[in-house]
């Protein structure tokens, strides 16, 4: 909906609270409330419809959040079956746990941030997202971690590679700055070791 303001009107909160509806927009688009949750989760699964076919299945589930009295914010599915998918959230989940929450990982961003200041073109990925409330809501628990009491190794690395240049014409541009983090931890009661990754596709591809 658009609205014609006249110049005269100073009130804008009577104004507006006549409306039934009303978005705000800025050049960046649709300002919404702050949310530091996640609202999606994408993974692939295998092909229930075509189970001959090797080509796996992309899944993406929405998720919604509120937040409580005391500050916190509860997530949820919105597909009350999210269940199903069990097997395919866990291991995003022990993911997250075990290197997105890691202590070490702001303080990568931060050195990102004045890293992407030198480098043409770039900026640091923005992680305005908490993730930790993820894993609780797929069932750990904070003992989940106990078997990993060893401190982990953690490598963090980017690549300095300026952004593309933009097209002629164009806004300009800013690439995100290549990184990737990357935590081991010893399992002691498998004796194995989890490797948990985190980054640019670009680059945790390579």
């Amino acid at each position: 909906m658009r609205l014609a303001i006249p110049n005269a009107v100073k009130d804008f909160v009577t104004l507006l609270g006549n409306l039934t509806g009303i978005s705000f927009f800025d050049k960046k688009g649709l300002l919404s409330p702050m949310n530091p949750c996640l609202d999606k989760v994408v993974f692939f699964r295998p092909n229930d419809e075509e189970p001959s076919k090797e080509t796996p299945a992309l899944e993406i589930m929405d998720l919604s959040s509120e937040q409580l009295i005391d500050g916190s914010w509860r997530v949820d599915f919105d597909d009350p079956n999210w269940f199903r998918f069990d097997s395919n959230l866990r291991g995003i989940a022990q993911c997250l746990l075990l290197n997105r929450c890691d202590s070490k990982f702001p303080s990568f961003l931060d050195h990102l941030s004045a890293v992407a200041t030198t480098v043409p073109r770039t900026i640091a990925t923005a992680c305005r997202r908490c993730s930790c409330v993820f894993p609780p809501l797929i069932g750990f628990k904070p003992s989940s971690t106990d078997q990993f009491q060893k401190l982990p190794n953690v490598l963090g690395f980017y690549q300095r590679r300026p952004g593309e240049a933009p097209l002629p014409g164009l806004t300009k541009h800013q690439t995100p700055l290549e990184m990737a983090y990357c935590t081991v931890h010893a399992d002691d009661r498998s004796l194995y070791y989890h490797l948990s990754c985190q980054g640019t596709a670009s680059l945790v591809l390579e």
